[in-house]
């Protein structure tokens, strides 16, 4: 394997000082324009690559923000990200998408190694338990949450997120108005702040209608790690297979919907003649669905955008100093075909 090429190879190529060559390299005034071409030039000639790492030691920024994430593969944080990277992009920064596979172990070392590298900033959506790694790294880097709350008073950043109460409240009372009462509530883990406020707006909902919810409510089915498909697909079979089995569904998350929508689909569980089904989210490609999931809108490239602007403003005026902001977007009711009144 060759040799990699070092600035020193670059200035003896050049015929110039070290110092030229860095001062070209970081887009200095103070270089003569000839001089310049021949540094360029000569970085051709050797085919040098820049450290990244060293440099951004040098100049105390990297020009990356780190976005972690449970799962980069949902299209939930896909177009979140976009969002993000289209505000980042334009103001000279790089997104980094990492994933943490809903492990609490891998977010921690995560963020650790996002330290070390001294990121510019990093936007993150916690799958919990690491509140207080999260806080301290967020009193020396600037830090922004995605849809998911930290409970640390030493938190340091932003808050982004859409209204969880209020949506839930929008499907409940959707369905309690088309005549249901027996209405089951797909839900992830209750440590997380959506899946806490999310399960808030079904309860509020129920009980502005005079319905009160024991807490043994055999419809009501929360995971232990994660809003996922499977999960949906699991909670589906278990509800629908009860003696009594529900006349309507609310999923907590796209993906749960998904996960329902196919449990049915499989066993010939007609939806919505045999049971409605609601998501909170609209669900990536719906048209491409053979049916129309009632859902409530959640523009993601918009709470992405807002996300990275509030990254910049927290960068450009030192993040530690500006007092913390929550940001919530609302969502709208879009009704499709998966719901009737029985």
């Amino acid at each position: 394997m060759a040799k990699k090429a070092t600035i020193k190879d670059v200035a003896r190529v050049a015929g110039v000082s070290i110092s030229t060559v860095s001062r070209v390299l970081n887009n200095s005034a103070n270089v003569e324009s000839a001089l310049k071409e021949r540094v360029q030039e000569a970085v051709k000639e050797t085919k040098y690559t820049p450290n990244e790492i060293a440099r951004s030691l040098k100049r105390k920024n990297s020009a990356m923000i780190a976005y972690v994430v449970s799962n980069t593969a949902d299209p939930f944080f896909t177009f979140i990200s976009r969002g993000i990277e289209e505000v980042m992009y334009r103001n000279g920064y790089n997104i980094i998408n990492c994933s943490t596979n809903f492990s609490v172990e891998r977010e921690c070392s995560l963020l650790n190694t996002l330290y070390e590298r001294r990121v510019d900033g990093i936007i993150i959506n916690t799958v919990g338990n690491n509140d207080a790694e999260i806080s301290k790294i967020s009193q020396n880097i600037p830090t922004v949450l995605s849809n998911r709350m930290v409970s640390s008073s030493d938190f340091v950043g932003d808050f982004v997120d859409f209204d969880n109460v209020g949506g839930v409240i929008k499907l409940t009372n959707h369905l309690l108005e088309l005549g249901h009462r027996r209405i089951a509530f797909l839900n992830g883990p209750i440590r997380l702040s959506t899946a806490k406020e999310r399960q808030d707006g079904f309860l509020e909902g129920m009980r502005n209608a005079g319905l009160e919810i024991p807490k043994d409510y055999k419809y009501l089915i929360n995971t232990e790690d994660t809003f996922s498909m499977q999960d949906g697909y699991d909670a589906a079979r278990k509800i629908m297979t009860m003696d009594q089995p529900p006349t309507a569904i609310i999923a907590s998350n796209t993906e749960m919907a998904l996960g329902a929508m196919k449990y049915c689909r499989k066993h010939n569980i007609s939806i919505p003649g045999e049971v409605s089904l609601c998501s909170f989210g609209n669900i990536a490609h719906q048209e491409l669905m053979y049916v129309d999931i009632t859902h409530t809108y959640t523009d993601l490239l918009v709470l992405g955008n807002r996300i990275g602007e509030m990254m910049l403003q927290r960068i450009a005026k030192d993040g530690a100093s500006q007092p913390n902001r929550e940001v919530r977007f609302d969502t709208p009711l879009v009704l499709g075909d998966s719901t009737k009144a029985i």
